[in-house]
């Protein structure tokens, strides 16, 4: 075992630690007085082999990164479960917090655990040639804004670079200055959707929909000053929705664009 691990497989081995943490399942996993001990966990994962020390020095400090991301995000946080328990003076240690556990609790199947916010920035930014750097700018803030927990502004965001998906693909359809002028009058953005999808195939139209409803939804609806309870499943619904609204546009961009 001599590969560095990609901050995806780290990722995912915390995940993994820490539903065996929750679970009591092996004491290997939360040495000392933590959930989980990045060292001994790791070691525990290699077969506890001494031929794996090279490793273990390459990827204990990807975990603790990823641990730390995990931190920031209120999964996780550093120290012992207990007051005055046993810890170790490396900073390797962390234990699930409350939200951690919430979070963890909504599957026992890890592949419904969301994916890491790097993960999704990256999927996110192949599309910044076709869509433009306004849909950069506000993609990269919904992502960043699921990973700080600020799920209502994710939303918004999202709603907003689906919007700059639609203008985008406007403006390679027909010039700019009569796409703004459409976008700026009562109705605006339906205006520009006809302009989208009016030629559109409808099988195509089909699939814009959700993407749409994104807009509309989130853009209009959630930026007003009503009170909300969107929380992290709505967040990642729509981050989900922009990935194949912006995967769509630039598949059939062709199609769209044409006349």
């Amino acid at each position: 075992m001599n590969v560095r691990l990609s901050e995806t497989e780290a990722h995912a081995l915390l995940i993994k630690w820490m539903h065996a943490a929750l679970a009591g399942a092996n004491r290997n996993y939360n040495h000392y007085g933590y959930d989980i001990y990045i060292p001994a966990a790791l070691a525990h994962e290699c077969g506890n082999d001494p031929n794996n020390r090279s490793y273990m020095r390459d990827n204990v400090p990807v975990l603790c990164e990823a641990a730390w991301e995990l931190c920031r995000r209120g999964r996780l946080s550093p120290g012992t479960t207990i007051y005055e328990q046993q810890g170790n003076s490396d900073g390797q240690g962390f234990t699930i917090t409350s939200l951690g556990k919430a979070w963890l609790a909504e599957s026992a199947d890890d592949r419904f655990i969301p994916s890491e916010p790097g993960q999704i920035a990256q999927l996110l930014t192949k599309y910044r040639k076709h869509f433009g750097d306004g849909f950069q700018e506000r993609a990269q803030e919904a992502v960043r804004c699921w990973g700080a927990n600020a799920f209502l502004a994710c939303c918004v965001m999202c709603g907003a670079a689906a919007e700059s998906i639609l203008l985008a693909i406007a403006f390679a359809k027909t010039d700019e200055a009569s796409v703004l002028k459409a976008y700026k009058t009562t109705s605006g953005r339906r205006q520009v959707e006809k302009i989208v999808l009016g030629s559109a195939p409808e099988w195509i139209r089909k699939k814009a929909e959700p993407g749409l409803e994104l807009i509309k939804y989130w853009r209009d609806d959630a930026a007003h000053g009503t009170a909300t309870n969107i929380t992290d499943a709505e967040a990642y619904t729509s981050l989900s929705l922009l990935l194949r609204f912006a995967a769509l546009a630039n598949d059939h961009w062709t199609e769209l664009v044409a006349q």
